[in-house]
């Protein structure tokens, strides 16, 4: 769920129903972006993105970083993923 304030407002748009995440390693993912309101305005990804989670190994702690070739509306979203230090 992305807060839909400053980055999704001026990178997707409410009217925005799919985008293809690009991960660090380059692969792709087809996702579906959803406008919602409640409980806040936000902008959900599904689709694609739970088998990216699962390919990648995502967890708790793991930092994603995500941007957009430039402002308006996309239908690209690059993401990288940085993960805790092991001790």
């Amino acid at each position: 769920m992305l807060p839909y304030n400053n980055f999704c407002r001026l990178a997707l748009g409410k009217k925005t129903t799919s985008v293809v995440v690009i991960d660090d390693c380059g692969n792709t993912w087809k996702c579906i972006a959803v406008y919602a309101t409640r409980p806040n305005t936000h902008i959900r990804i599904g689709g694609g993105w739970g088998r990216m989670v699962d390919a990648r190994r995502l967890s708790i702690g793991d930092k994603i970083k995500i941007g957009v070739p430039n402002a308006g509306k996309n239908e690209k979203i690059y993401l990288t993923v940085t993960r805790p230090a092991s001790i």
